[in-house]
């Protein structure tokens, strides 16, 4: 998963007014203007992977770039995947022993090794390119939302606490937890139809903070209000970054996509919340804007890449940084970037039978 100005019902703008976002930084130099959005480059497919022979790609979860390998992680096991020179190698096995997985949920490159975070063993399990074990690290009593783009020793992670309301952005080090900022959620909406159970849900498109860890070990950090990303460094002197100006509007494919992400469609198989949705469809109110921003990622050189649009029209993303606003680029519909790399992307592309491919795009440029 952002605002300067954004139109709401008179309900959720109150629940959003209760959960105020607390941000303590400094801003040195003159803030810059920030630049309109070029056109969205066109895109440049370099190739396709696939598991072959050991069966395709499914509950795709994450991907990294290590040299000239790409790595895929599934929910499914062999849970990694590691693509280089043609070939395909997978490991990961499911268990509860050092170098087992349960629930793989994110991965992240560091040092030349793979980190694997495992959401339900609450662990980061590392191996080196070949599968080999190299070491497992506990994450409890921590509720890790997930990794920071690049790994390190200060592993970057989001901290859960205070009954599920408040997240926090921390580095998790060898001398313990340091929390660099830490915001509230907006209140949820609980939702009921007859015929259905009843589910509570986040405010459609609300602006919540996002971060991204970046190579040189600061934190871009947007507080869901402001119309700059703040450049949270190791010792203080943060700087900031200018928000493309271009808002975009919440239309049908938006709402639809909302309530397919938000409401599921089976539960334990059945279709329980079909009424749920249908009234939601017809009670939800949406904002006329979607966030400022939707997701922050890292640019292994510099700046960050800032996610305008969702995956129902296509996920824009747009490059900001020293050099304010760069290059903006547009996924086609339903596809989703995973990762970033020196010279490629890695996006996930979903078809109408479910078939899962991890597609290769040459990088754009961000000047």
């Amino acid at each position: 998963m952002k605002l300067l100005r954004w139109s709401l019902p008179a309900a959720t703008a109150l629940a959003l007014a209760a959960a105020g976002v607390y941000l303590a930084m400094i801003k040195n130099g003159p803030k810059p203007t920030a630049k309109l959005p070029l056109p969205a480059a066109p895109l440049q497919l370099e190739g396709e992977l696939s598991s072959a022979g050991s069966g395709d790609l499914f509950q795709v979860k994450g991907a990294a770039f290590l040299d000239s390998a790409v790595v895929v992680l599934t929910g499914a096991f062999p849970a990694i995947h590691l693509f280089e020179n043609g070939e395909h190698r997978g490991w990961g096995i499911e268990g509860r022993g050092p170098a087992e997985l349960m629930a793989p949920e994110d991965i992240g490159i560091h040092d030349g090794h793979i980190l694997v975070r495992d959401g339900t063993l609450e662990k980061i399990v590392s191996f080196d390119r070949s599968g080999r074990h190299v070491g497992t690290r506990s994450l409890r009593p921590l509720a890790v939302n997930r990794l920071g783009e690049d790994v390190s020793e200060d592993t970057v992670i989001g901290l859960t606490a205070h009954r599920q309301t408040t997240r926090a952005v921390a580095r998790l080090g060898r001398g313990g937890l340091d929390t660099l900022v830490h915001y509230a959620l907006p209140n949820q909406l609980r939702l009921s139809a007859p015929g259905s159970p009843p589910l509570t849900v986040p405010p459609p498109y609300a602006p919540l903070p996002r971060w991204a860890a970046l190579p040189n070990g600061e934190v871009a950090f947007w507080d869901g209000r402001s119309n700059e990303i703040v450049l949270l460094g190791r010792t203080g002197g943060n700087t900031t970054y200018p928000l493309p100006a271009t808002r975009f509007a919440v239309g049908r494919a938006e709402r639809d996509e909302w309530l397919k992400e938000e409401i599921p469609a089976t539960f334990m198989g059945r279709p329980l919340f079909e009424p749920l949705r249908a009234h939601a469809r017809e009670t939800v109110e949406f904002p006329d804007t979607l966030p400022h921003v939707l997701e922050l990622l890292a640019d292994p050189a510099e700046g960050v890449w800032v996610l305008q649009t969702t995956a129902a029209t296509g996920q824009r993303w747009t490059w900001v940084g020293p050099a304010l606003v760069g290059s903006s680029f547009q996924l086609p519909p339903g596809a989703r970037l995973l990762a970033m790399g020196p010279t490629k992307m890695a996006v996930l592309a979903t078809d109408a039978d479910e078939v899962e491919t991890v597609r290769l795009y040459r990088k754009p440029s961000t000047r």
